[in-house]
């Protein structure tokens, strides 16, 4: 049916710039023979011109003035009377000063008088001929035409014009199918390199340089990312290991010597650098697409319960979250990890960025979205929250974290958006409703 489309497409855009070409050349020629006609009609030379500028009342009239014009022109004229002998002449030329029969008049008068393009007209005296010099005027032996050889030479103008247009037509179709074939895999393949997407174009064709350049920056996009996946691995394979050694004697010192300012700080810190590893590796993931996204129906009313009662419990500094939902039942199609990590990003930054905060979050349903709000009261100035709706690079603003969940959004489809709550910060994030 594509096709079909873009071959009826392609025709009526061929016979609208033939239409348009044909009205235009029409118009031209139209205005070219009405140019010259004007032009050369109304030349004083013409015969007709000449006729009425030397006939007065059925008489030929040689005054000194008609007498200079023909001078001038180079025309001769004679009045051939009806025996056949010149009544009277000028200018004729003395091989031409002789006596005419019928049979004489009529060939001279369809055609040449010894190569001189004459034309007759009707005196009262006789006939007069107005004789011109060679190559001014050219005759055509006859100004009737059988209306059938007429009409066929008409038809074939008709079929050799249709056979013109169809042949340029198939030459334009053949030719921009050709460059289509050449160009949408190119375009093809950009649009797979801008979604980090492998490709192997074939090296030939009139387009190969742009092939093989295509070809070499996939190989060095494809290099570049196995080198930064290696080194994303490795940096953090090599700071787990500590991290966790860290992490677990923090916890022994507290039990021998109890809890102390200095512990807590090491334990914090130290699941901050495993979250920034883990967030650099998710980021990792979610921009080179090799995430098993596994979606599946999830109540996010139960899943943000969970959240909020979970960082209630582990955490311990002071914040107050507000959840009431109503009866509803609220359900998106999911990761539920990953929504969970989004969801989390965006209450911890609250939880961490600020003293004492008091945040509400809540639930609705937009047409065939659900949408959760979250606010806070913070102190976040309004540029911070620009910034944040800016950010799409790895910027200084909170770490990663807003910079996952904005891909995690994005990946289900969704939307997310950050306003000032006046004060503090206020996050609408919007996804589709499930089944």
């Amino acid at each position: 049916m594509n096709s079909i489309k873009y071959y009826l497409k392609s025709l009526l855009k061929f016979f609208i710039i033939i239409f348009l070409f044909f009205i235009a050349s029409l118009f031209l020629f139209i205005f070219g023979v009405y140019y010259n006609y004007q032009k050369f009609n109304k030349s004083d030379i013409e015969p007709l011109s000449v006729y009425y500028m030397i006939e007065e009342n059925g008489k030929l009239n040689l005054s000194d003035k008609n007498k200079e014009f023909l001078d001038k022109n180079n025309l001769w004229i004679m009045v051939i009377s009806s025996n056949g002998k010149i009544k009277e002449n000028y200018n004729l030329p003395k091989h031409l000063n002789r006596d005419y029969s019928i049979q004489d008049i009529i060939k001279f008068t369809r055609w040449y008088l010894d190569g001189y393009p004459v034309f007759t007209f009707v005196l009262d005296e006789g006939i007069l001929v107005i004789g011109y010099p060679h190559g001014v005027y050219e005759k055509f032996p006859t100004n009737f035409y059988q209306y059938d050889l007429f009409a066929n030479i008409l038809k074939l103008i008709f079929i050799v014009f249709l056979f013109d247009i169809s042949a340029l037509f198939l030459v334009y179709i053949y030719s921009k199918k050709k460059i289509i074939d050449e160009v949408y895999p190119i375009a093809t393949s950009i649009k797979n390199l801008s979604e980090n997407k492998s490709i192997n174009l074939p090296e030939n064709g009139n387009l190969i340089e742009i092939k093989q350049a295509l070809n070499k920056t996939s190989k060095l996009m494809k290099n570049n990312s196995s080198q930064r996946e290696f080194w994303i691995r490795g940096i953090s394979h090599d700071l787990r290991t500590p991290l966790t050694k860290t992490i677990g004697y923090s916890y022994l010192l507290e039990k021998r010597i109890g809890k102390c300012e200095e512990i807590e700080i090491i334990k914090q810190n130290s699941e901050l650098m495993q979250n920034i590893i883990s967030g650099l590796n998710l980021t990792y993931t979610l921009e080179n697409s090799i995430f098993e996204y596994g979606f599946e129906n999830t109540d996010i009313k139960k899943l943000l319960r969970e959240i909020i009662v979970d960082l209630i419990n582990t955490s311990s500094t002071f914040f107050e979250i507000k959840f009431n939902p109503n009866d509803q039942e609220y359900k998106i199609n999911c990761n539920k990890n990953l929504i969970e990590r989004a969801i989390r990003n965006i209450l911890l930054n609250s939880i961490i960025h600020n003293d004492n905060v008091i945040i509400t979050v809540s639930l609705n349903k937009i047409d065939d979205n659900v949408e959760i709000i979250i606010k806070d009261n913070g102190s976040i100035s309004k540029q911070k929250i620009t910034e944040l709706n800016l950010k799409t690079e790895n910027q200084d603003v909170h770490g990663l974290g807003i910079l996952i969940t904005k891909k995690i959004i994005v990946l289900h489809g969704g939307t997310i958006n950050f306003y000032y709550n006046n004060p503090g910060l206020k996050t609408e994030i919007k996804l589709k409703k499930g089944l």
